[in-house]
């Protein structure tokens, strides 16, 4: 079963393994003169579902809540599509500390893959990362041409406890200088989405708390990070969120200043 393993950890694509880890991070700014040690986050994995939810210690609503997706085949197979799930609780030691993981598998559905995120939330940091693997049992091949490990949509997406209308936006780009780099509030006039390639940052002004996301490295895979935004004037908020560690050939056909590129995928 192991060899039906397919991850994205690093990045690295060996032959019938690709890994990858996305790493998320909540920074909650305070003031100047505060003494307040580093605080832990709080994750919950919903029983019904399997999704996550990541909020800050001493938070009342969390910031995040999500599920995770693969893009098989040209169609998206979601984690809460899954009749079934089991989670594991566990600790863990790596570079960034000791922490708490979280293993959780869906599977159920017939002829189909099946679909595991491993989560990590740090002791005293406001750290947590998440690495997404598909297992392919099913006797056939399939292609995969994204991981999505955060798929959330709702009241719980970006919640920065202040007012919508005071996010600030700045995203990293493919090519350092296209588009260039420049930080934008929601209530610009005629945006519907914000796209990050590697990392994305969102700050509320009110709050002055902070969202930060990103992938550790990249290699044959980018990732792809984008706000989704949902009203007009004064009622314009992120009303989705999700994340995608592609294959850059399917990143330059959604690129306008890219040629149109042949699609493609891996097949495993």
């Amino acid at each position: 079963m192991k060899d039906n393993w397919i991850t994205r950890a690093d990045m690295w694509v060996p032959v019938r393994m690709l890994g990858w880890v996305f790493l998320v991070v909540l920074c909650f700014v305070a003031p100047m003169n505060a003494q307040s040690p580093r605080q832990a986050l709080l994750v919950k994995i919903e029983p019904a579902d399997g999704s996550y939810t990541i909020a800050a210690s001493g938070s009342a609503d969390p910031v995040l809540h999500a599920g995770v997706a693969v893009d098989l085949d040209g169609r998206w197979l979601k984690s809460k599509d899954y009749p079934s799930h089991t989670v594991k609780k566990s600790d863990a030691t790596d570079d960034l500390g000791t922490a708490q993981q979280w293993s959780v598998t869906f599977s159920g559905l017939s002829g189909e893959p099946d679909l595991m995120y491993r989560l990590r939330a740090y002791a005293d940091r406001p750290f947590a990362d998440i690495q997404v693997f598909v297992s392919n049992g099913t006797g056939k091949p399939i292609s995969v041409a994204s991981i999505r490990p955060i798929a959330a949509a709702g009241n719980s997406t970006l919640n920065l406890s202040g007012a919508a209308l005071q996010d600030r936006v700045l995203s990293d780009s493919y090519s350092e200088d296209r588009p260039n780099i420049t930080i934008h509030d929601l209530s610009e006039a005629g945006t519907q989405m914000y796209r990050g390639v590697g990392s994305q940052l969102i700050y509320n002004r009110q709050s002055h708390q902070s969202f930060f996301a990103g992938a550790l490295t990249s290699d044959r895979f980018v990732t792809v990070l984008r706000v989704h935004l949902a009203g007009n004037g004064g009622q314009k908020h992120i009303a989705a969120y999700d994340v995608d560690s592609t294959l850059q050939s399917k990143l330059r056909a959604q690129i306008t200043f890219f040629q149109q590129a042949n699609s493609s995928q891996l097949s495993i």
